[in-house]
């Protein structure tokens, strides 16, 4: 049996999805907490 391929855009899709989590959810946090230090 063979699963389908993987297409390399939705990959790529995803992978950029990922790497860009981490600075936005830095960034969500750090505007929290200037606001909330305010």
């Amino acid at each position: 049996m063979q699963s389908q391929p993987i297409r390399p855009t939705s990959f790529r899709y995803s992978n950029t999805l990922a790497a860009l989590r981490l600075p936005a959810l830095f960034l969500l946090s750090l505007a929290i907490g200037c606001l909330a230090s305010r």
